[in-house]
């Protein structure tokens, strides 16, 4: 199972030309940790047979949907998790749960998850 958390702030970035290369040395991960119980603690650590990996990389999250949807990643296996910081007391959170279908499309897009990109777009052209 390959857990991936999503955070605006505090987690990995990857370089364009090298995400997709990422993603997949994750999976890999993933599917070797998937035999092993225990392996350590903290982030990319194998816990009780999973593989998790924090970022605050749009990039990413689309690399391993693009994955999903060539069928080179188990969409079943995946889980996608977005963690939601309350603006006003940093300290307490949201965690929304996304699964993707086999096509890598999800079935949740929280407002906040993955639209940075989006809001830098928007007010280039002029819409904001």
């Amino acid at each position: 199972m390959l857990i991936v958390q999503y955070t605006q702030k505090g987690g990995c970035s990857f370089a364009d030309g090298e995400v997709l290369d990422a993603v997949r040395k994750d999976w890999a991960e993933a599917q070797r940790q998937a035999s092993f119980k225990v392996r350590g603690l903290g982030q990319d650590m194998g816990i009780n047979g999973t593989y998790r990996r924090d970022v605050s990389s749009t990039l990413y999250i689309d690399a391993l949907r693009l994955l999903i949807s060539r069928g080179e990643i188990d969409h079943k296996k995946v889980t996608i998790l977005y963690r939601k910081t309350n603006i006003s007391d940093t300290r307490m959170s949201t965690v929304f749960t996304l699964n993707s279908d086999g096509g890598g499309r999800l079935d949740n897009w929280p407002e906040g998850f993955c639209d940075v990109h989006e809001e830098f777009l928007t007010e280039l052209a002029g819409w904001k």
